[in-house]
């Protein structure tokens, strides 16, 4: 079984690359999906480590917590990109942008 540093170094990398990957994204729903595996990412090592330390039910009700949390997060998203869409007729944030101005 791997040691809970593992865990630690695998989220973090996920975290750096999700935080890589939203600063070069063009589309809205990109980020939004790149937002959702930074999510779970941080959901894995919650559920891990709540089972390492012998807290299961609380690190299931946690997570599934934060599982719903994020469902409802990442739909309210996905209707502003939608409303964007349709006002601005593209979701790339680049020529939102250069709409404002």
């Amino acid at each position: 079984m791997l040691g809970i540093e593992v865990y630690h170094i695998a989220v973090l990398i996920i975290i750096i690359l999700g935080l890589y990957n939203i600063m070069i994204a063009n589309n809205i729903v990109k980020i939004i999906l790149i937002l959702e595996m930074m999510l779970t990412s941080v959901n894995l090592l919650l559920l891990y480590s709540a089972t390492i330390n012998g807290q299961d039910p609380l690190g299931h009700a946690v997570v599934i917590t934060s599982i719903i949390i994020g469902a409802g997060l990442s739909a309210f998203l996905l209707s502003l990109a939608i409303k964007v869409g349709r006002e601005h007729g593209t979701i790339d944030i680049r020529k939102i942008n250069s709409l404002r101005r």
